[in-house]
């Protein structure tokens, strides 16, 4: 089956991240920081970065793992206030899928 593709303008991603920056101010809400996706993510989460002065991470999205990958495991625990030692179990276990 073909991959379906939305293109959007880009007064159209401009729109949309002014609508998601005014709704964080409706709601009071003002994260630690904003994480863009890479392979399609970056340009909208540095346009609400610079909007809002609110620091900016990455999170490197790829369709396989060939080269190892990388961890960004750092920030689900950040965001949810909880660490570990990194068992791989830990990965694997249903209460985990619950935190997260």
């Amino acid at each position: 089956m073909a991959e379906k593709r939305v293109h959007y303008t880009w007064k159209d991603v401009e729109h949309m991240v002014h609508v998601i920056n005014n709704l964080m101010a409706t709601d009071g809400w003002r994260p630690d920081y904003i994480v863009g996706l890479t392979r399609g993510g970056l340009v909208p989460a540095v346009l609400l970065s610079n909007i809002t002065g609110i620091k900016l991470h990455t999170l490197n999205a790829r369709y396989n793992d060939e080269d190892g990958g990388e961890s960004n495991l750092w920030m689900a625990e950040d965001a949810y206030g909880f660490n570990h030692d990194y068992d791989d179990n830990y990965y694997h276990c249903p209460t985990t899928a619950k935190k997260i």
